[in-house]
């Protein structure tokens, strides 16, 4: 929610990630569509959204062939590490 606060929204990125520490979970990131919310936040302004953004799908895609496939086929990576040589923070 852009309307919340960066600590509030920070405290709920810190939440999912407990939660999507089972791999059950993180293969449910792609079937509750969270995705489509989660990934523009590569491109936030706020480095400390990017970060957790960066954070939870590393933690998905751990261990976790399916994640990985999903997030692979949108071309996730290629879009943080083009983001990641742009960064200068």
């Amino acid at each position: 929610n852009p309307d919340l606060a960066l600590e509030e929204r920070i405290s709920a990125y810190e939440q999912l990630h407990d939660l999507v520490e089972q791999i059950d979970n993180a293969n449910n990131v792609a079937k509750m569509h969270l995705w489509d919310r989660l990934l523009p936040l590569v491109d936030s302004d706020e480095v400390d959204l990017r970060v957790c953004t960066y954070r939870l799908i590393a933690l998905c895609a751990q261990n976790n062939e399916e994640a990985a496939h999903y997030l692979e086929e949108r071309g996730v990576l290629k879009m943080i590490l083009a983001k990641l040589q742009m960064e200068t923070d």
